[in-house]
């Protein structure tokens, strides 16, 4: 299901996970503390969402079609949001070359403890 800009705009106070979140979680120093952070918005958005339901549910409002309507919208964003997991980047290469008293020349890269060696003659 697409969500549209409103029906988000309606739901965010009750997922309590704004997109400000998510810029700070970017810009945490370390791979690490980025997860935890993604972590810890995950459990926030949760916890509000259990308080949000009580209010929310169309069990418990008389079948209210507006508050239906943003409980779906809760109910999707905290789907979207659990499928949420951050990539480690990939490391990048490393270059060098190595020359020798024959006269032949080697060249290698390596990736984080995977060394590839050509040899270049």
């Amino acid at each position: 299901m697409a969500l549209t800009d409103a029906q988000i705009q309606a739901a965010l106070p009750y997922i309590g996970v704004y997109p400000q979140d998510f810029q700070a979680v970017r810009q945490l120093p370390t791979f690490e503390a980025a997860v935890a952070a993604l972590e810890e918005l995950k459990k926030r958005a949760r916890r509000n969402f259990k308080k949000a339901a009580r209010e929310l549910h169309p069990d418990l409002t008389g079948n209210d079609e507006g508050k239906a309507d943003i409980f779906r919208t809760c109910v999707e964003m905290l789907d979207q949001l659990d499928k949420l997991q951050l990539v480690r980047p990939r490391p990048r290469p490393v270059q060098w070359v190595t020359y020798t008293n024959s006269g032949s020349t080697s060249t290698s890269a390596g990736f984080s403890g995977v060394t590839i060696r050509i040899t270049v003659a």
